[in-house]
């Protein structure tokens, strides 16, 4: 993996001022939940194939480093039996298998730090218990692109569309609307900016002004 040059990468600092200016202009967001060595990055499969899902729910937040994340720990417990359990509703309450917020603190201080790959570790090693995680899909994403993993990173934003969370669910299609810049996925370019433009969201101008190179 190779960083990618200062002018094609998608800085920490930028995405916490789109973070930031996204939170104070939306006027509604969905409601939200009541209950309380380096090694290649892993591909993430994703299913292609449309199926059913949940309406769409904003997740407990917390700031880390100054970076949202959905705070887990509202929605997974304990289990004497060690394996992963899930609610009825499908939201995903697994098993703690793994020091979840210790490797997330890390992760989140080297994203911030620039350290992709390190902190690609850490996701990596949070998606390998819980695959659907958010925040290690979104920021482990980041990190992709940053390192010019653009096939690895489009998986991952896939993935994040597939989930019931939809904290990052602007900001990872914004991303990946640049992914498919960079890959020159032109169909696919276009598809989704118009989308992000009919949705009239934070991204819908910046979304108009971006073109293929």
């Amino acid at each position: 993996m190779t960083t990618a040059a200062a002018a094609v990468q998608i800085s920490p600092q930028q995405v916490l001022l789109e973070f930031n200016t996204t939170a104070s202009e939306t006027a509604q967001r969905p409601e939200v939940l009541e209950r309380i060595q380096q090694i290649p990055a892993h591909n993430i499969e994703f299913n292609q194939q449309k199926e059913q899902r949940l309406a769409l729910k904003i997740g407990r937040e917390l700031i880390i480093k100054n970076f949202k994340t959905i705070d887990y720990r509202y929605y997974r417990k304990e289990n004497d039996g060690g394996q992963q359990t899930y609610t009825e509703n499908d939201l995903g309450e697994q098993t703690l298998k793994v020091p979840y917020m210790n490797l997330l603190n890390k992760a989140i201080v080297d994203f911030s730090k620039e350290d992709y790959k390190l902190a690609l570790l850490h996701f990596d090693e949070i998606l390998n218990s819980y695959p659907d995680d958010a925040n290690a899909l979104f920021y482990g994403a980041m990190c992709l692109y940053n390192l010019q993993e653009y096939g690895q990173a489009e998986g991952r934003f896939l993935k994040l569309q597939n989930i019931p969370f939809a904290n990052f669910r602007e900001e990872g299609n914004w991303y990946l609307l640049h992914v498919y810049q960079q890959t020159k996925k032109e169909a696919a370019f276009s598809s989704l900016r118009n989308s992000i433009m009919e949705e009239k969201g934070f991204y819908a101008q910046k979304a108009e002004n971006l073109r293929l190179h």
